[in-house]
């Protein structure tokens, strides 16, 4: 008998040895020289090589920008980890991504979410705020797109140019790009952000035609606008000295329809989301708010002990409200 070890190969069937190809893992087989065990033996490794590609496609890290534009930097800075996973964060993002995770076939809905995680820019929390809530949406049949979008940034200055706001554009128009062979409604496509990524998402729906970067290929002829937003403990939005929203945000009636959630204690004004609330609600776009009496801040898909940690819940029933899910498969 003979044995052979593989770190990503070929699947030699002429029975001397085989190789099965997946990054970062090695199979060892022995087989038998006999044709009809080494044909047998070499099917189940072709299976095997299927299954590692299939779903090797999960959150795979696809770039925004392979076309170097949105005045994306040549030099890439290395990304700095925390490591106390599953409570990971991120900084120093130069090269932007977004990470694919499909609903199941039997589950999918045809809707999507291009999710922004929090972190003041400065920062993006990937797991609580990311990754977890890309694991939710799939539960309610609900393609995620996980946006790592360039931190830090310089809020406060001019959108043109805005780094995040290109991210976010291009990942909303990428995922329409792809919608068809990733299995998303173009006209369902949604953003979701926390914190500082609320505020991106809400920068993202009312500056969708704000040419924040200069076009560069088909991917850029598709709309940025989202088709619907879900915000939570959304922040730098609302100016204490005016008392109403910064001036950075023009809603309008064709906003896209809006799910918010903030906490009375949130020590991020939870006045950013009630403004919000009231602009839609006076264009008379749909608009769902849930202000609850606990629960702090930057609690994301973490279970805190308050009522506020229904808010998944209460997101997907107003998903359903609106027509962006069905229970049991596609719309």
């Amino acid at each position: 008998m003979v044995g052979g070890i593989a770190h990503g190969g070929i699947i030699a069937a002429g029975c001397q040895f085989a190789r099965v190809a997946r990054t970062g893992q090695s199979f060892l087989f022995f087989l038998d020289p006999s044709p009809a065990i080494c044909l047998n033996l070499a099917m189940k490794c072709l299976w095997i090589i299927i299954a590692c590609f299939a779903t090797s496609v999960l959150g795979e890290p696809i770039l925004l920008w392979p076309d170097s534009a949105g005045s994306v930097s040549k030099e890439t800075v290395k990304e700095n980890w925390s490591k106390e996973h599953p409570n990971r964060h991120v900084s120093k993002v130069s090269q932007p991504t977004i990470e694919f995770y499909p609903a199941a076939s039997d589950k999918n809905t045809g809707a999507a979410v291009v999710i922004c995680p929090g972190g003041g820019y400065h920062i993006l929390a990937w797991d609580h705020e990311g990754v977890k809530v890309a694991e939710w949406l799939n539960s309610i049949g609900v393609n995620a797109l996980l946006l790592k979008y360039r931190v830090p940034a310089k809020r406060g200055g001019e959108l043109v140019g805005f780094a995040p706001l290109q991210d976010a554009q291009r990942a909303i128009r990428m995922t329409r790009l792809h919608a068809k062979k990733w299995n998303i409604d173009s006209n369902r496509v949604g953003i979701l952000g926390f914190s500082a990524g609320g505020n991106l998402s809400i920068l993202a729906s009312t500056h969708y035609e704000t040419k924040s970067y200069p076009p560069a290929g088909e991917v850029d002829v598709m709309s940025a606008r989202p088709d619907f937003s879900i915000l939570v403990y959304s922040a730098y939005c609302y100016d204490k000295e005016t008392g109403s929203l910064m001036e950075n945000i023009p809603v309008d009636g064709n906003t896209p329809p809006a799910f918010l959630v903030h906490a009375q204690n949130d020590p991020v004004d939870p006045m950013c989301s009630i403004a919000y609330y009231a602009a839609l609600t006076q264009h008379k776009v749909p608009a769902e708010l849930h202000v609850y009496p606990k629960g702090g801040h930057g609690y994301g898909m973490w279970n805190n002990g308050h009522n506020v940690n229904s808010w998944p819940v209460r997101c997907a029933e107003w998903m359903a409200e609106i027509g962006i899910i069905v229970a049991g498969g596609r719309n």
